[in-house]
């Protein structure tokens, strides 16, 4: 089947920020186009924004009538797969879940693959086969000769070495990029460098240059040209903002870039303001210092303004990621409401 793919964005209160519109001669519409959608993590219920964007790409095909397959695996997904989270995807958004479990040949693989690149001190590939071993690819490929999709949706450039590119699998074929993932993993790389595992660390000892607004624009972040070979390989590249949605079209020759930016539906609630101001965060070092720096440069401002002010702290930082005191914050702590020192920061 022919297709050619468009993307518009509608911004609606009660409907999904974006429409995909696919057209064909013969109809305009996208009833019952087979499509298959792989996604590295379990997306419900959704603990972090990479979650949240997964299941607005689901709800907008969904929306259009596509026969929607998600892929998955366990080997890497960051949040356990379970039968809840297969019947909550299947009730309302996929016809059906695959989800690939490491076996014993790819454990070894990857074991030995990793042991090599460290040996000859070289970067991974960033579609490395450590993140779609050799089993993964045979199992993925073969529901793909089974379902023979009209549309694939990759997630992230890191598991393009599923797909084989020199057959013909899908009649279109996208990848969601997220990020660009070769500046990411710099950045990243640049905030470690201050997040060191270890000892309690007292977080005043934090240098100022850590909390500065402009932090990365110090850093001499290049992207890898590889990353854009990659994406040159599908018909559409789903970029997340202006600025990376313009990095990629500078970079690609094949590919068309759109511009699908993350958003979130409101919700219409009563509230009386009498609780904290609520603050979540995911397991990342962005996190991290985003925190520290609304202790250290933000809160001071505010409490002066209004001492009573709280602020709860939910998610990673609090479970993984200890920080110490102050009045003006809480912490989620397993569950339960703790009132923690706001000095020291412990990272585990």
């Amino acid at each position: 089947m022919k297709l050619s793919l468009k993307l518009s964005i509608s911004v609606a209160c009660s409907d999904l920020p974006y429409q995909i519109l696919l057209e064909k001669k013969e109809f305009k519409t996208a009833l019952n186009l087979e499509t298959i959608v792989f996604f590295p993590h379990n997306p419900y219920p959704p603990r972090t924004g990479a979650h949240k964007r997964c299941l607005e790409i689901l709800s907008g095909l969904k929306k259009l009538g596509c026969n929607i397959t998600l892929i998955s695996s366990t080997l890497s997904s960051e949040t356990k797969w379970d039968k809840k989270s297969i019947e909550g995807l299947c009730s309302n958004l996929v016809e059906k879940v695959y989800i690939y479990q490491e076996n014993v040949f790819d454990h070894r693989y990857r074991q030995l693959l990793s042991k090599y690149y460290k040996t000859i001190h070289k970067g991974l590939p960033i579609n490395s086969s450590l993140k779609s071993p050799p089993g993964m690819r045979s199992w993925f490929r073969h529901i793909l000769r089974e379902k023979e999709p009209n549309l694939l949706v990759m997630n992230y450039a890191y598991w393009d070495g599923l797909i084989n590119h020199q057959k013909k699998i899908a009649d279109k074929k996208i990848i969601d990029t997220h990020d660009i993932i070769s500046i990411n993993k710099q950045m990243w790389q640049a905030l470690n460098r201050y997040l060191k595992p270890g000892p309690i660390i007292d977080i005043n000892s934090f240098e100022d240059a850590f909390t500065e607004e402009g932090f990365f624009k110090k850093e001499d972040l290049r992207p890898d040209p590889r990353e854009f070979k990659i994406y040159d390989q599908y018909n559409y590249t789903i970029a997340i903002s202006n600025r990376e949605a313009e990095i990629v079209r500078n970079n690609t020759h094949k590919t068309k870039v759109l511009l699908v930016k993350m958003t979130s539906d409101p919700y219409f609630i009563e509230n009386n303001y009498n609780g904290c101001a609520i603050y979540p965060t995911g397991p990342n070092p962005f996190n991290i210092q985003g925190c520290i720096f609304f202790i250290k440069k933000v809160l001071p401002k505010v409490l002066k303004k209004a001492p009573t002010f709280k602020l709860q702290v939910t998610g990673y930082i609090g479970s993984d990621v200890l920080i110490s005191p102050s009045s003006g914050v809480l912490f989620i702590v397993s569950g339960s409401l703790q009132v923690l020192p706001l000095s020291l920061l412990r990272i585990i």
